[in-house]
């Protein structure tokens, strides 16, 4: 259990892809729309998997009685 939720709480993208992203696309590696979609899906990523955490598991900024850990 506890595996299971480290892994969902850490499965979003990370801010080291936007880094890559910016670097290749700099650099020319990738183009401009490959760059763009790597940075929308990143910044998807981040706002859907930190509302399911939110809404899932424990936090200090939990949505309800169960989910609130001081």
């Amino acid at each position: 259990e506890f595996a299971a939720e480290a892994g969902f709480r850490l499965g979003s993208f990370s801010e080291f892809s936007l880094l890559v992203v910016v670097l290749g696309f700099s650099s020319g590696q990738i183009s401009e729309q490959a760059s763009q979609l790597v940075q929308w899906v990143t910044i998807l990523s981040f706002v859907i998997f930190s509302y399911a955490v939110v809404m899932n598991y424990q936090t200090p900024i939990g949505t309800s009685e169960r989910l609130n850990k001081e």
